[in-house]
């Protein structure tokens, strides 16, 4: 790793410390910064960022700006994903999720 170098690592607590442990951050004792799991609050507000980033003017009874947007999209992610997915995936999964919905709603 060069000076000033920025790694960002994710994945459970065990696999973060296993990658820690490489000679290369063993060296620089690098900063930490732990960040909780996101919650299905959290996705689906992402979920709704992107939604209005790509134009659309809401999803269900919610409209774009409005809080029962991530209302709905709350109760959507809440109905589909643990918080296993929701751990693993992590923010990609507001992506995939709105990907999913889009190509479904073009077939």
């Amino acid at each position: 790793l060069d000076v000033e170098s920025v790694v960002i690592m994710a994945g459970s607590p065990e696999i973060i410390d296993a990658n820690l442990q490489l000679s290369a951050f063993r060296r620089r004792q690098p900063d930490r910064l732990d960040l909780p799991t996101l919650t299905h609050t959290d996705v689906a507000r992402l979920i709704a960022v992107e939604v209005e980033k790509r134009g659309y003017e809401g999803v269900g009874e919610g409209d774009v700006g409005t809080s029962q947007l991530v209302t709905v999209l709350e109760h959507i992610v809440r109905q589909r994903f643990d918080e296993q997915l929701i751990r693993e995936k992590n923010g990609h999964l507001a992506r995939d999720v709105l990907d999913l919905a889009i190509s479904r709603k073009n077939d």
